[in-house]
This record gives structure tokens, sequence and C-alpha cells, in this order.
């Protein structure tokens, strides 16, 4: 009796190893029928790269991929990707089409702005609004405090409705009563370089040395931060109006959060 029980008991472990492995079989098969797992890849970076160099990059992992707009981006090449949509490292399943932002490969043409008697704020708005830059800050003893006197590009005034290239970098000549006007530098850490020049160059600062921690930093430098500037903002410094402020920048979120913990 106890050797048929025996048998017994190893046929039901014998049975349950197989059913087991029988359900874990349907399981995967599933799942493989589901989300078709054999077809699913990862999807490769190719920001930074010209757009006429990624075809066979993408062809090799079976993906296409489609220009879908363009935008101006100081200092990227004619044609180098500015983003992509899946990010990069995002699972989709082969023949995906990678949706594509690059640097246009010739500029648009806008008309100068008149900007004369504008605060420098709303002088930013309109630069921005019609893809110009806003570039150093120059003060000028006047009654005029605070208000742009004169407008030039490559140091040369320029009139409006002139016809330039969008992305043009326009200085701005504003007038104050105090000369060497000194004012409070905002703290700019954590934020990025876009939003950093917004919030110096409205407080009457310029953007100046851009250093990057490493290659990858300065690569995706849409995406990185400031960890480090100089001269130090918040806490009472303050500095003469249109004083240049050395931004270091990185994707490493650790060193921004020692920045600020430290100060």
């Amino acid at each position: 009796m106890g050797f048929i029980k025996s048998r017994l008991f190893l046929w039901q472990i014998a049975l349950a190893i197989v059913l087991s492995i029988v359900l874990l079989f349907l399981v995967s098969w599933s799942l493989t029928i589901y989300t078709r797992s054999g077809r699913i890849i990862m999807v490769p970076n190719v920001e930074g790269r010209l757009v006429n160099e990624i075809d066979e990059a993408l062809a090799n992992v079976e993906l296409s991929y489609e220009i879908n707009d363009s935008m101006y981006v100081n200092g990227a090449r004619p044609g180098e990707i500015i983003a992509q949509t899946p990010a990069a490292g995002k699972q989709v399943k082969k023949g995906r089409t990678i949706l594509l932002t690059i640097n246009p490969y010739t500029r648009e043409m806008v008309n100068m702005p008149q900007l004369v008697d504008y605060s420098i704020r709303n002088a930013q708005v309109v630069l921005e609004t019609i893809g110009l830059r806003l570039g150093p800050i120059k003060y000028k003893p006047s009654e005029f405090d605070g208000l742009v006197l004169s407008q030039q590009v490559d140091g040369k005034d320029i009139a409006q409705n002139a016809r330039i290239p969008k992305g043009t970098v326009v200085t701005l000549i504003v007038g104050s009563k105090m000369g060497q006007n000194y004012i409070g530098i905002p703290n700019v850490v954590g934020e990025t370089l876009y939003s950093a020049r917004m919030t110096l160059e409205s407080s009457g600062f310029n953007v100046g040395i851009i250093e990057y921690d490493n290659d990858e930093s300065k690569k995706h430098s849409n995406t990185a931060q400031v960890y480090k500037q100089e001269p130090v903002g918040g806490n009472g410094h303050s500095a003469p109006a249109g004083t240049q402020i050395k931004l270091y920048m990185t994707n490493d979120a650790s060193l921004v959060v020692k920045q600020m913990v430290e100060e």
C-alpha cells in the first residue's frame, strides 16, 4: 500500500511539473501574440545627429522616420536633429515611424521690430515671439531709465522692418539714470539654458560663457540644467546691470541637487 501511495505521489509531482511547463508555454505564447514581443525593440538616440546620417541606423532596427517639424536652434548644424518622438530608450514595435524635429537648412527671414521706448522685458517678449534672440544689454546714462534707447545687430544700429534671419542676436542699448546700476542677481541653478537666459536678461544681466561638464551634456544642451553660476545669485548678491553671468551646465541631476544643498 505504501509503495502504491509513493508511486501515486510521484505521478502527481510529475503531472504538476508538466502542467506548470505547459502553463508557462501558454502564457509566453499568449504574450507573444498579444504584444508581438519578438517584434519589440528599443528606440535608438538620434538627437544631435544629421538627418541624412540616420537612414542605416534606423533601417538596421526596422524603424523609419518622418520630419514633422523644424526649429531653429542657435549653434546647431543645418539638418541636425533637435528632438525625436518617441524618445530614445522607449520600446516600440518594429516598423514604427520616428517623428523628428530638425534645425532648418535655411533660416527664415523676419522683419526687425521697433523696440525703442520698450522695457527690457517687453522687448524680450517681442523678439522671442518672432524668433530673434536678446543679446547683450548695454547701459547708457539717460533720463529714460530702463527703456530701450536703440537696437543693434553686429555692433550697428538696425532699423525697423530690416530683414534679418531668425535666430539673430539683437543688442539693446538701455537707459540708466545711475549709469552702473547695481541690482540683485537671480539664482538660476536648476534652470535650463533657455529659462536661465530669460530670467537673467529680463533682470538686466547677460549670459556670458556657457561651460558644460562633459560632451554628453553639450550634445543634449536643450535638457541640461545650470548647476553653478558666476557670480552667484540670490541671498543678496548684486552686480552692475549688464554684467555677464557665466553658466555651468549638466545633465547630471546629482550635481544640481548638490549645489542647491550647499546654497
